[in-house]
């Protein structure tokens, strides 16, 4: 989606009233239009994100981690295909469900086989409205998957 953003660039400059030697400030300002590429949306990182970060032992789990991330789905939805991780990450399947299980023990993740749900009280995504944060926090608090 392309919007049109109006941008002002205001600029105080100092001048000196000739007649009565006064110095005068004057905001000069100019009007500037351009356009520019919105994605729409933000994503909101919590304090307590950082934590799951400090439970990786290794540059592996990292990588994971901010892979999860980059494909949490609208509704905090995260699908791990093991084998498709194993390929990229280019580790076993053992490793693979050592990370997940350490991340659901963060507190980080919940579910199994494939579909977990994220925890909206450390990471949103983008294009999460209010509506759908305040509903999957209710959701995560009650314990439910």
């Amino acid at each position: 989606m392309t919007k049109k953003l109006d941008t002002t660039n205001h600029i105080l400059v100092t001048k000196l009233d000739e007649e009565t030697g006064e110095v005068v400030y004057v905001d000069s300002y100019e009007q500037q239009n351009e356009s520019a590429r919105y994605k729409g949306g933000w994503r909101r990182t919590y304090m307590e994100f950082f934590d799951v970060f400090e439970i990786c032992n290794s540059n592996l789990e990292i990588r994971i981690l901010t892979k999860i991330t980059k494909t949490i789905k609208r509704g905090f939805i995260v699908e791990i295909n093991q084998s498709e991780y194993m390929e990229e990450f280019g580790c076993s399947r053992k490793t693979i469900s050592n990370v997940i299980s350490k991340f659901k023990k963060a507190d980080f993740i919940r579910g199994d086989k494939r579909i977990y749900k994220s925890n909206p009280f450390m990471f949103i995504p983008y294009n999460s409205n209010a509506n759908d944060i305040a509903d999957a926090q209710e959701e995560w608090r009650k314990g439910e998957k």
